[in-house]
């Protein structure tokens, strides 16, 4: 079959860790499975205080799994698991109160085993700003019949006060995402791509616009799938803001180039996975 599958989620630093490991355990039919927020603590430390403990830096949401990689070895003999981290840093057990160092928060890239990989790999985009975390583009390019794809994804910047809306540094987060699957198209020989993830942006800012379209120099334009089909929210009951009058449900996106021909496309907000509902992609 020339079809591929794709599934894009953040996981909510591995929040609701058993629905989670449900939910995957039933995507193993899929091409590539795009996760972030995917936590994992240095050996060292698993060594030192033991593994499978909860952490959490925000009081206000529910407790996660300090090591979420370690949970994805479930899917190891269907899939390769690439990870990439983009933040390090100590986080405390609110159960047991222990500390552990060098946690890392970051992507995973999971492709089937039968699939034909031309190459895969990352590009880490670094801000350079203290309390900015830099940020990690994840890619497979792959081959199904005759054509050549490249299925990427990322993880939009947080920035403190501005969590969904334009700022400087998403504009620049834009144009450098942009700029480097332009490269990656014209390096491989890409046919058709597909681009998604938490893009911690509204559906109306200029920087979405920017991923979608350029400033008008390229050829690439990229079709919102978001807006495609007419979704009102990326998120779950979960989210902490669900139910707040005025708030943004926007915060995840799948962009296709335009001769993808999209099979059959879900946002699952009945799934109580994450704070986020799964995004499901079927193309070809």
């Amino acid at each position: 079959m020339l079809e591929s599958s794709v599934v894009f989620l953040n996981t909510w630093k591995h929040a609701c860790a058993k629905e989670l490991t449900k939910f995957l355990s039933l995507q193993r039919d899929k091409t590539v499975i795009c996760l972030t927020e995917v936590t994992a603590v240095a050996e060292s430390e698993i060594a030192r205080l033991g593994s499978n403990l909860a952490y959490n830096t925000h009081s206000e949401t529910l407790a996660s799994q300090v090591d979420g990689l370690k949970q994805l070895e479930m899917m190891s003999t269907t899939y390769s698991i690439i990870y990439a981290a983009d933040h390090v840093g100590d986080m405390t057990c609110t159960m047991t109160g222990r500390r552990f160092k060098n946690v890392s928060l970051g992507s995973a890239l999971l492709v089937r085993r039968n699939v034909v990989v031309i190459d895969q790999g990352e590009l880490l985009i670094d801000f350079k700003l203290s309390g900015v975390s830099n940020r990690v583009v994840q890619w497979v390019a792959y081959q199904k019949g005759s054509l050549r794809y490249l299925v990427a994804h990322f993880h939009g910047v947080w920035i403190k006060g501005n969590t969904k809306g334009d700022h400087g540094i998403r504009i620049d987060q834009s144009k450098q995402v942009r700029k480097y699957l332009q490269q990656l198209k014209q390096t491989y020989r890409i046919d058709k791509v597909v681009l998604g993830g938490d893009f911690n942006l509204d559906i109306t800012t200029q920087s979405l616009q920017l991923l979608c379209q350029g400033e008008g120099d390229d050829e690439d334009t990229y079709i919102n799938l978001i807006r495609k089909f007419g979704i009102t929210s990326t998120r779950t009951t979960h989210y902490r803001d669900y139910h707040d009058a005025g708030a943004r449900l926007y915060a995840d996106y799948v962009l296709t180039s335009k001769n993808v021909r999209v099979r059959e496309f879900a946002v699952r907000t009945d799934l109580l996975v994450s704070d986020h509902a799964p995004l499901i992609l079927t193309f070809t």
